[in-house]
C-alpha cells in the first residue's frame, strides 16, 4: 500500500504545480495497531504547529466537495475534459490501494464507506483539512490546504 501512497504523492505534486504552488496536498500511510484514533493521534503528535479543531465522518460526495474546494477550483489553465480525468485519477488511487491491501475486499472504501474528516489549523496553512480512509489495519491520511 505504501507504494500507492508514494504514487499518490507524486500525483499531488503535479496538482500542486497546476495550482501555481498556492496549495499543498499530501498523503501518508498509517499503521493501525490498536485503533484508528490512536494512529491519528500518533501522527499528529509529531507536529508542533498543528491543532485539530473538529472530527466528523463524511460521505464520498463530501470528499468530492473537498477535492473541488481545495484542489480542482485552484488549478490554473486546465480544461474541462482534463479536469474530469484528474478527478477520476484521484479516486482511482484509493481504489488501487484497496486492491494492494486485499484483492478480495471492497474495491474502493473511499467510495463505499466515505472518510473521517479532520479539520485543522496551523500558522502556515491557516485552516485546512485532512481526511482518513481506512483499509483494515492501515489507513491513508490525506491533507488538503491552501496556503495562508
Amino acid at each position: 500500500m505504501e507504494s500507492y501512497v508514494e504514487n499518490l504523492n507524486g500525483f499531488f505534486q503535479a496538482l500542486r504545480r497546476l495550482s501555481e504552488n498556492r496549495c499543498d496536498y499530501w498523503s501518508h500511510c498509517l499503521e493501525i495497531d490498536s485503533s484508528l484514533e490512536i494512529a491519528i493521534q500518533q501522527y499528529f503528535n509529531n507536529m508542533d504547529d498543528v491543532e485539530l479543531i473538529e472530527t466528523n465522518n463524511i460521505t464520498y460526495q463530501e470528499v468530492e466537495a473537498l477535492h473541488q474546494e481545495y484542489i480542482f477550483s485552484n488549478l490554473v489553465n486546465v480544461n474541462g475534459n482534463v479536469l474530469e480525468l484528474l478527478k477520476w485519477d484521484l479516486v482511482e488511487y484509493f481504489g488501487q490501494a484497496s486492491i494492494a491491501k486485499n484483492s478480495e475486499g471492497p474495491f474502493n472504501p473511499l467510495v463505499s464507506n466515505g472518510a473521517l474528516l479532520l479539520k485543522a489549523k496551523s500558522s502556515f496553512h491557516g485552516q485546512y483539512v485532512y481526511y482518513v480512509v481506512s483499509y483494515g489495519s492501515k489507513a491513508i491520511i490525506t491533507g488538503l490546504a491552501v496556503r495562508a
